[in-house]
């Protein structure tokens, strides 16, 4: 098993992973305004840089995995739809979006990589 990466400053630590928790729940709230997804994939792709050879590193690379499997399994969804398929693709998109968040928020709460 891999060891974890040393810790970064304090400081910098809090802010990183409140940065974390800020893409979790924009990720969230993509159930209510579909564009809070496209806002946090934004974010993520921008900061991820700054979390390298942190534990944060993996979370933000595991979200930006998450809204891309999202959107082309959205897409494949609408686009089955008039055959009946679709709506079952579209359900199984929402169930996986929401088992990738609690697993990623887990782990992340335990200060773990994903």
């Amino acid at each position: 098993m891999d060891t974890p990466p040393p810790p970064p400053p304090v400081e910098l630590e809090s802010s990183l992973r409140n940065l974390t928790i800020l893409i979790y729940v924009l990720y969230a709230l993509s159930f209510f305004a579909g564009i809070t997804l496209l806002i946090g994939v934004v974010v993520a792709y921008v900061k991820r840089p700054d979390t390298v050879r942190t534990i944060y590193y993996s979370h933000l690379s595991y979200l930006i995995r998450t809204f891309w499997w999202t959107l082309a399994l959205s897409i494949i969804g609408a686009l089955t739809l008039f055959i009946g398929i679709g709506a079952i693709i579209l359900l199984g998109v929402y169930v996986y979006l929401v088992v990738r968040l609690v697993i990623g928020f887990v782990k992340l709460w335990d200060r773990r990589t994903v």
